[in-house]
C-alpha cells in the first residue's frame, strides 16, 4: 500500500512539473497593429487613406508650409517622430509606424495646394506711411482691413494702394499696387485656372475708439465761451478724485440745472458706438461713464464729470499752452456777477500781485463779458495763476494761466 501511494505521488509531481514547464514556454502574441489613426493640423483639412497608406493635406493659399502636426497611432505602436512635431510641407514627407511585433507601415504625405489669395495689404502714402495686412477668411470670402479711419479723415489726400499676392494661374479684377479707396472698398474678384471665380468682400473697419470733443448745453453759451470738456489731467487733484488722467471734466455755472441734460455734442471716432447713448438725457449730478466701441470691437471707457463753478473764462482749463502776455492781457468770461478785481499768483514763488483793470464790457446785457487788464511794470517774467474777486465778494482762484514775458 505504501509503494502505491509513493508511486502516485511521483506521478502527480511529474505531471505538475510538466504542466508548469509547458505554461512558461507558450509565447505571448505581440500586436501587429500599426495604423496612423489621427493626423491633425490646426485649421487645415487633412485625411488618411488606410488602403493606400496616404495622408492628404489640403493647404489653403494663405497658409505657411511649416506647421505643427498632432499624430496618434495604434496602441503599442511607435512612430518615427514625436506625436507633436513640425512638418515642412514644401518637401516630401513620410511617416513610419512600427507595430509591437516589429512590422512597419509607411505613410506618404500628399499636399494639395489650393488656388487663391495669399495676402492682401493696404499701403498708406505720406503723411500716413504704413502697411496694414488684411485678414483673409477663405470660408466666408471676406478680407478684413483694420486701420485708423480717424487718421484717414484727417489726411484725406493720403494715397492708399492695395498690394496683394495670389497663387500662380489666378487673374483678378484689381491690379496690385494701384490706388484703392478704403472709404468705398471694391470687392476683390479672383478667377482660378479652371475658370471658376470667387468674390471676396473687402471690409475696412476702424480700430479707433477715442473721444475728441464733448460739449454741454447751457442757457448762456456764446461764440467765445463754450462749455467744452477738458482732460482731468488739466485740473488739480481736489477735482479729480476717482478719475483717470484721460477722463473728462466739464465746468458750468452753479446756477445751471444738470439733472436731466442731453449733451450738445459728443464727437467720437468714425463709426464707433457709444453707450449710454449721448443723445439721451443724463443726470450729471453724478459721473457718467461712456463706453466707446470701435468697429473692430475695441472698447474704451471715458468718465465725464460736470462741475459747477462761479465763473468760467474762455480758454480756461486748457493747459496745453499758457496765454502769453507782455504785460497787458484780456479774456472773456461768464459769471453770475461782475469781476471787481484781478490778482495774479506766481506758480513758483507763490507771490501775489494785483492787476490793473482796463476795459470791462458786458455783451448784450448778458452774463458774457470782456475784461482787459495789465500787470505792474515791476512784475517779474514767469508763469502766473489768475485769481478774481466778484461783486458778491467771492474770491476765486481760476484755472486761467498766463506766461508773462519781458516788457
Amino acid at each position: 500500500m505504501k509503494k502505491l501511494l509513493r508511486f502516485s505521488f511521483l506521478i502527480s509531481s511529474f505531471l505538475l512539473l510538466f504542466s508548469c514547464a509547458s505554461d512558461s514556454e507558450t509565447p505571448v502574441a505581440k500586436s501587429s497593429s500599426k495604423d496612423l489613426i489621427t493626423f491633425e493640423i490646426s485649421n487645415i483639412k487633412t485625411s488618411i487613406d488606410q488602403v493606400n497608406n496616404k495622408i492628404t493635406v489640403v493647404l489653403p493659399p494663405t497658409s505657411g508650409v511649416q506647421l505643427e502636426v498632432f499624430i496618434k497611432t495604434s496602441e503599442k505602436s511607435k512612430l518615427n517622430v514625436p506625436d507633436y512635431s513640425m512638418i515642412d510641407l514644401s518637401i516630401p514627407t513620410e511617416y513610419i509606424v512600427t507595430a509591437e511585433d516589429g512590422t512597419t507601415k509607411k505613410y506618404i504625405v500628399e499636399v494639395i495646394k489650393e488656388e487663391g489669395i495669399k495676402s492682401f495689404t493696404i499701403k498708406l502714402g505720406k503723411p500716413l506711411a504704413g502697411e496694414i495686412s488684411g485678414k483673409i477668411d477663405v470660408a466666408n470670402k471676406t478680407i478684413t482691413v483694420e486701420l485708423s479711419k480717424d487718421m484717414l479723415r484727417s489726411f484725406p489726400s493720403a494715397i492708399q494702394t492695395a498690394v496683394f499676392e495670389t497663387t500662380p494661374g489666378i487673374t483678378t479684377n484689381l491690379v496690385s499696387g494701384n490706388p484703392y479707396d478704403t472709404t468705398n472698398p471694391t470687392d476683390f474678384i479672383i478667377t482660378k485656372s479652371n475658370g471658376t471665380f470667387e468674390i471676396y468682400h473687402v471690409l475696412v473697419k476702424s480700430r479707433d475708439n477715442s473721444v475728441s470733443v464733448i460739449s454741454f448745453p447751457t442757457s448762456y453759451v456764446t461764440l467765445d465761451v463754450k462749455i467744452y470738456d477738458y482732460s482731468a489731467s488739466n485740473f488739480p487733484a481736489k477735482l479729480t478724485t476717482g478719475l483717470q488722467p484721460t477722463d473728462r471734466i466739464i465746468r458750468t455755472l452753479e446756477t445751471e440745472n444738470i439733472s436731466n441734460v442731453v449733451l450738445r455734442s459728443f464727437s467720437a471716432s468714425v463709426n464707433a458706438t457709444v453707450s449710454p447713448d449721448p443723445s439721451l438725457p443724463q443726470n450729471f449730478n453724478q459721473d457718467i461713464t461712456y463706453t466707446i466701441t470701435s468697429e473692430t470691437g475695441l472698447k474704451r471707457e471715458v468718465k465725464l464729470r460736470v462741475i459747477k463753478d462761479k465763473i468760467l473764462i474762455s480758454g480756461e482749463g486748457d493747459s496745453r499752452s499758457y496765454q502769453y502776455s507782455t504785460g497787458g492781457s484780456f479774456f472773456r468770461y461768464i459769471a453770475n456777477s461782475k469781476i471787481t478785481a484781478i490778482k495774479f499768483i506766481n506758480e513758483t514763488t507763490l507771490e501775489e500781485g494785483t492787476a490793473k483793470i482796463g476795459e470791462h464790457v458786458s455783451y448784450d446785457n448778458t452774463k458774457d463779458r470782456y475784461i482787459s487788464f495789465s500787470f505792474p511794470e515791476t512784475t517779474k517774467p514767469g508763469k502766473y495763476i489768475i485769481k478774481v474777486v466778484l461783486e458778491t465778494g467771492d474770491e476765486i482762484t481760476t484755472y486761467y494761466k498766463i506766461s508773462l514775458k519781458e516788457y
